[in-house]
């Protein structure tokens, strides 16, 4: 009889045997709630999309024809990109650092987002503060992932 195997929060191994991650926490993630908030996000981002689409007449499957539909297209873009890598980066620096930290650090991304998204729409020029607050806490997410991983692979 085959057994299923999984990899998430456990060493690989049979389901049966499987044991913890030494030195891994195994604790539930208090910050859950920062990808519910991207989520809401993103999907809110595609609703303003269909509304400058109906407001500025470009029809569908066309994303040019006017300024304003083509930067709030732009916006849900760079949101679905994030998604990639912000997610991820964020569970798996949460295994090695403080819940307080990591929804922190997700919760400066969350206000880049919004402040990314204001800013954009109404000038793209005045984009560059709110693009940086999404990106810098990726990217520190990511550090703390691969510092996390590196300091606990000797264990």
């Amino acid at each position: 009889m085959r057994h299923q195997c999984r990899l998430v929060g456990y060493a690989l191994h049979e389901r049966r045997t499987a044991a913890p991650l030494v030195g891994v926490r195994q604790e539930p993630r208090k910050y859950v709630h920062i990808v519910a908030m991207l989520l809401y996000y993103f999907f809110s981002f595609g609703t303003l999309v269909g509304r400058a689409r109906a407001k500025y007449g470009v029809k569908a499957p066309a994303v040019t024809g006017n300024g304003h539909s083509e930067r709030t297209f732009r916006v849900h873009v760079n949101t679905l990109e994030h998604l990639a890598g912000f997610p991820p980066a964020l569970f798996i620096a949460g295994q090695y650092w403080s819940n307080a930290l990591v929804a922190g650090v997700g919760s400066m991304y969350l206000i880049g987002q919004f402040v990314y998204r204001r800013s954009d729409i109404a000038d793209p020029t005045k984009q560059k503060v709110g693009f940086q607050l999404t990106v810098i806490p990726t990217f520190f997410l990511l550090a703390s992932a691969l510092i996390g991983a590196v300091m606990h692979s000797s264990t």
